[in-house]
C-alpha cells in the first residue's frame, strides 16, 4: 500500500511510549470481539490486567452494558495516568454501527494522555469533522503518502538502481500511482 502502517509504526516507536496495536480483520466487526481485542492490546502495552478487569462486561450484548463497558474502560485508562498510543489498523473493515458509536464515545471522553490512531483506506463513519474542529485530528491522506517523481528517483538511488532514466522512472511512477509497495 501507501505505507500507512509502516509510517505510523516507525513514528510511534520513535516516541518510546507504550503502543496498543490492534490489526483489524473482517471478522472483528462484532462489538464484543472488537473491544476484547482493544482491551487486550492495551493490557499488553501497559502490562496490566485491564482486559481481565473488563472481561465480565464483554459477555452481554445489550446497549446498557456496552455503554458501561466504555465508561469502565475509560475509568481504567484515567486511573493509569500514563501515556498510551492506541492504533486501530485497517479500521475501514469495521462496518458495525454499534462499534462506531462506542468508539465515538470512547474518543470523545479519552484522557488527555492517550491518543487513538486510525488507519483506513476509506472515509469512515465517525464524527471526524467535529474532531477536526476541536483540533483532535491530524489527517494524513494518500496525496501525502504517494511518492512524487523526486521521491521515486531518490528511492531508486538509495536502492542502487540509479541506472533508470527519467522516462523509466515516470513509467514506474504512473504504473504504481505513487505506491511505494506497488
Amino acid at each position: 500500500g501507501y505505507g500507512k502502517t509502516t509510517l505510523i509504526l516507525q513514528w510511534l516507536t520513535a516516541l518510546k511510549e507504550p503502543i496498543a496495536w490492534f490489526a483489524i480483520e473482517r471478522d472483528d466487526s462484532d462489538p464484543i470481539r472488537f473491544w476484547s481485542y482493544v482491551t487486550q492490546a492495551v493490557a499488553n502495552a501497559w502490562k496490566t490486567d485491564i482486559d481481565v478487569v473488563l472481561e465480565p462486561l464483554l459477555h452481554s450484548q445489550d446497549d446498557a452494558t456496552y455503554d458501561f463497558l466504555i465508561d469502565s474502560f475509560l475509568h481504567e485508562l484515567y486511573m493509569q495516568k500514563k501515556p498510551l498510543h492506541i492504533v486501530l489498523d485497517d479500521y475501514h473493515l469495521i462496518e458495525n454501527e454499534k462499534i462506531q458509536s462506542m468508539l465515538t464515545k470512547f474518543i470523545n471522553q479519552l484522557p488527555p494522555f492517550i491518543n487513538v490512531y486510525l488507519t483506513t483506506r476509506t472515509t469512515i463513519s465517525l464524527p471526524v469533522a467535529k474532531w477536526r474542529v476541536n483540533q483532535w485530528v491530524q489527517e494524513i491522506n494518500t496525496d501525502q503518502l504517494r511518492f512524487t517523481f523526486k521521491e521515486t528517483t531518490h528511492f531508486f538511488t538509495l536502492k542502487e538502481l540509479s541506472n533508470l532514466d527519467e522516462e523509466q522512472i515516470k513509467q514506474i511512477l504512473n504504473k504504481t500511482e505513487g505506491w511505494i509497495a506497488g
